[in-house]
């Protein structure tokens, strides 16, 4: 559970902002701020969570209304240590780059097959704000 005073100023943070009180840019950077510290502390603590996880074994464990388990590592695979995988990437950049010229009106055809290479279908996610430190 938020510690109550945590939470009280976290709401009140929140009205002053709503109301005006308070510029949306700079309580943006603020709580980012305040993510990143947050997400700091998390990465600081997760191993040793974890590791006082699994002592619980199977047991179900709830504490202040998550259920917390422990999740295996997801796969990750490589493979660019393959020279036929490196050329067949590189093929499909050449072929996103065709498409993409086709986007912009280009009429092209593959050399090989004669085939008429489609557009590239775009679109564009919703804006966002970029913060950068200045430091």
């Amino acid at each position: 559970m938020i510690h109550p005073d945590i939470y009280a100023q976290l709401s009140a943070y929140s009205e002053a902002i709503e109301n005006g009180q308070t510029n949306p840019l700079n309580a943006y950077v603020e709580l980012k701020q305040f993510s990143d510290l947050i997400a700091d502390m998390m990465d600081q603590v997760k191993q040793q969570a974890v590791e006082e996880r699994r002592k619980y074994g199977k047991e179900d464990i709830v504490r202040n209304g998550y259920r917390i388990e422990v999740a295996n590592g997801r796969k990750i695979w490589k493979y660019e240590n393959s020279q036929k995988w490196q050329q067949l990437n590189a093929q499909r950049k050449t072929y996103e780059e065709l498409m993409q010229k086709a986007y912009h009106g280009a009429q092209i055809a593959d050399a090989e097959t004669g085939e008429v290479i489609p557009s590239a279908e775009l679109s564009f996610a919703s804006d966002t704000l970029r913060l950068t430190p200045t430091k």
